[in-house]
């Protein structure tokens, strides 16, 4: 009798866990949209502003705060420590996250003669 005590205690045990861990696995944020951030150092946005020649064909990680975001999620402006960089996204769209500081990954390219970054992956912090 006192086994069959101990099996019941112990799967209610296990049924209670299991019940915990998904709640916790649901409520957990999603912080990284489009693909994986991979690269390691990080660019800072004055110098892709100042010198994009020098990041041509590179991909490259910038961090910064969304100052501005389109209404959609397709794009938004990023500030480093001075300068803003206009970001559009490939292939996936960022919920808002205005006054969110993000790390965005993706390749410098030429907007209207203004650098731009096409992000590929974000992470937000």
């Amino acid at each position: 009798m006192r086994s069959k005590e101990v099996k019941i205690t112990m799967f209610t045990a296990f049924v209670i866990f299991t019940g915990l861990l998904a709640i916790l696995v649901g409520c957990a944020k999603n912080n990284i949209y489009g693909e994986k951030v991979t690269v390691q150092s990080t660019t800072l946005i004055d110098d892709l502003i100042a010198k994009p020649q020098n990041f041509s064909g590179q991909t490259v990680k910038v961090e910064g705060q969304i100052i501005d975001e389109c209404p959609g999620g397709h794009w938004f402006h990023l500030k480093g420590n001075k300068e803003i960089i206009y970001v559009t996204l490939s292939g996936f769209t960022l919920p808002q996250k205005v006054g969110k500081t993000v790390i965005v990954e993706g390749n410098l390219v030429d907007n209207n003669g203004t650098p731009a970054l096409l992000g590929r992956g974000v992470e937000i912090k």
